[in-house]
Order: structure tokens, then C-alpha cells, then sequence
């Protein structure tokens, strides 16, 4: 462009051939270098790289930014900016759709992972592409929308004559909580996952209230059937809620829940039995209820054992392991 304006003139012929042979191969090299594909392990160090050398070629900078880059790109700037908008823009929708297809398909992490892409780069790249913020509350809102859909079915769940309705839903609301970091600092959805917590301690304190007036009625076909009831549902939530509060107790992003706590209460005074609660830290980090049986423990174990001897061989990385280890040598 700078050659086009005017600026040929003003160099000599050899300079002028030399400057048109460095943006031939500049270009050519531009056709590879850049096929961007962000990963989120390295995606902080490749965005910070992409900002600078954006910053030096943005055609809205001050004209001695572009003046005194090195290379040929100061006589491309406009189409290396350009071009990797235009790759960024692509790469950010791509992101977007992944997530997007993961909230629908209940695939936490893989979500988590696409809103922390797009939140990193909505820090470090918004400047030159807009799209990232606009596509960041996006699929913020959709998740946060999808997430209070859902305890809105687990409170009518808890409410309704037949509580059991609650159960084929926990896994979605254990990984939406336990997943997906920005959740809970959505103030509706914290809200929400509190009154699911409350309802979940009303009504098993209710089912058990209610056991006892039955047992108070002596009618043998009444009590045997409040009696598994009770026992089906509190079972449950005993070994779910149990392992799940355990888990959010080393979990960031979640504060603490005083139902959580108070269900925690009723769970040790009522359902003890066949329940290994004095080492949930361990059942938690293993991610197996406390009712396991011992043979259902040691096939977890041994199965664990050799993920980790996999891990450990293919990265290197034993001090990742090492609680999970432990717990292995702990529980059997």
C-alpha cells in the first residue's frame, strides 16, 4: 500500500525489487502461518503472541507503529490484520458452536472448556475482535438459562407426590455445578441451586417425619411401603449429596451452601448404615459412593491404578496423581 501511495518513487530500483520479493514470500508465508486453532492449555501464551503482532499491524494504530515494525509487514499490515480477524472471527464461532452443541448434549466439561476459550480471549483480544465478547454472553446466558430450566424442574420435582422425580436429573445439576467455573457467579443461578439444596433437606426431612407418623399408625402394609420409600430416596441422596458436598468443599468456584451442610447433618444421623462416611474425602476423590461394596471397590481401584500408570507413563506428571493414589491405598 505504501508502495502504491507514492513511496516507490522515492526508492531506488534495486530497494523496490527487494521490498516486492520479501512480500511475494511474505505472503506465501501468510498462507500457512497462520491456521489458528486454539487449545486451552496453550491458548493464554498463542492469544498474548496473536495481540502483539495484531497491535503492530492494526491500521487504526498511529502511522510510526506500522512505520517501525521489522519486516515486510510494514508494508502489509492492513492484510495481515485483516486476514487473521478474519481467522480469529472463524476460530471464535467455531468455539462458540462447540459449546453451544455441548450445553444441549450435557457435555460440562467440554462447555467449560469453550467459555473459558472465549473469556480469555475476550480479556486479551476484544480490541481487534469484538465478536468475542458478543459470543462470551452468549453462550454465558444460554448456559445460565438452560441451568435455571433445570432446577426449575428439580424444584417442581421436589414438591410434587412422587419425589423420586428429582433423581434422573442430579447428574445434570452435579455437572453444570461442578464443570462449568462461571456458573454460580451468576446471582439467579446461585440462588436457584441454594433452593434446589433446600428443598432437597425439606423433603427428605419431611419423608422421614412422615415414617414415623406411619410407624405410629401400625398398619403393616402402609409402614412396609413408607419404609422403602423412605429408604429408596433417602438412599439416594445419601450416597449423591454425600460424595457431592465432599467434592464441592475443594472446588473454587462454588461457595459453600448451608443446606449442603444441614442435608450433610441428616444424612450422618439417618443413613449411616452400609455408608463409609468417615472417609467421603476419599470416595470423592475416586468419585465412587460411599456404598460401594468391597468388591465393587476393588475393581474401581484396580481400574484407577491402571489409568494412572497410563497417565503417568504417557506425560510424565506423577505429582497430579498423587492424592488419588492415596486414596486408592486408603480405601482398599
Amino acid at each position: 500500500q505504501c508502495l502504491e501511495k507514492g513511496l516507490r518513487m522515492h526508492l531506488p530500483k534495486n530497494l523496490q525489487d527487494d521490498i516486492e520479493t520479501q512480500l511475494e514470500e511474505f505472503e506465501e508465508y501468510q498462507k500457512h502461518e497462520y491456521s489458528i486453532k486454539l487449545e486451552l492449555s496453550s491458548a493464554e501464551n498463542e492469544l498474548q503472541l496473536l495481540r502483539g503482532k495484531m497491535d503492530k499491524c492494526d491500521p487504526n494504530s498511529p502511522l510510526w507503529k506500522q512505520i517501525f515494525t521489522q519486516g515486510p509487514e510494514v508494508f502489509t499490515g492492513r492484510r495481515t490484520y485483516n486476514n487473521l480477524t478474519k481467522k480469529l472471527s472463524h476460530e471464535v464461532q467455531q468455539i462458540y458452536g462447540r459449546g453451544n452443541q455441548s450445553l444441549k448434549r450435557r457435555e460440562f466439561r467440554t462447555l467449560n472448556e469453550s467459555l473459558c476459550l472465549l473469556n480469555l480471549g475476550n480479556k486479551i483480544l476484544v480490541k481487534h475482535i469484538p465478536i468475542m465478547s458478543s459470543k462470551l454472553q452468549e453462550l454465558k446466558d444460554k448456559t445460565v438459562e438452560d441451568f435455571l430450566a433445570l432446577c426449575k424442574i428439580l424444584q417442581d420435582a421436589l414438591e410434587s407426590e412422587n419425589c423420586r422425580e428429582f433423581e434422573p436429573y442430579f447428574p445434570d445439576l452435579r455437572g453444570f455445578i461442578i464443570d462449568v467455573n462461571c456458573l454460580t457467579k451468576n446471582s439467579d443461578a446461585a440462588k436457584s441451586f441454594s433452593l434446589v439444596n433446600q428443598l432437597v433437606y425439606e423433603r427428605l426431612s419431611k419423608e422421614i417425619s412422615s415414617l414415623d407418623k406411619t410407624l405410629d399408625s401400625f398398619e403393616f402394609n402402609d409402614m412396609k411401603q413408607k419404609i422403602e420409600e423412605v429408604r429408596n430416596f433417602g438412599s439416594f441422596i445419601a450416597d449423591r449429596y454425600s460424595i457431592f458436598h465432599e467434592q464441592l468443599k475443594s472446588i473454587r468456584h462454588v461457595k459453600s451452601d448451608k443446606w449442603l451442610g444441614l442435608l450433610q447433618g441428616l444424612i450422618s444421623k439417618y443413613f449411616q448404615n452400609g455408608r463409609d462416611l468417615q472417609r467421603l474425602k476419599f470416595y470423592a476423590i475416586l468419585d465412587i459412593l460411599p456404598s460401594t461394596s468391597k468388591i465393587e471397590m476393588k475393581q474401581v481401584c484396580e481400574e484407577k491404578r491402571r489409568k494412572l500408570l497410563s497417565l503417568n507413563i504417557g506425560t510424565g506428571n506423577h505429582s497430579s496423581s498423587d492424592q488419588i493414589n492415596e486414596a486408592i491405598i486408603e480405601l482398599e
